[in-house]
């Protein structure tokens, strides 16, 4: 799937299955992204990173307009 970051957010730097990790800043942009088991979001950045969205923030930031999903394959 394809996701607009439309304003700059924060993400988890680890999925919530690893635990820890921090926090992760996705720029505004385009991102490659997948859903997880979980209904957990994983972006992925062009440095390699990845940044990841649990279910509830997931809402929350489309609510906002922070993200736009543009594709979904």
């Amino acid at each position: 799937m394809r996701i607009r970051v439309n304003r700059g957010t924060l993400s988890k730097r680890c999925s919530k299955h690893q635990g820890g990790g921090g926090f992760s800043v996705l720029f505004p942009g385009i991102y490659e992204g997948e859903m997880l088991a979980g209904d957990e979001l994983v972006l992925f950045k062009c440095n390699g990173e990845k940044a990841y969205l649990p279910p509830n923030k997931i809402q929350e930031k489309i609510n906002s307009g922070d993200i736009t999903f543009l594709e979904v394959y």
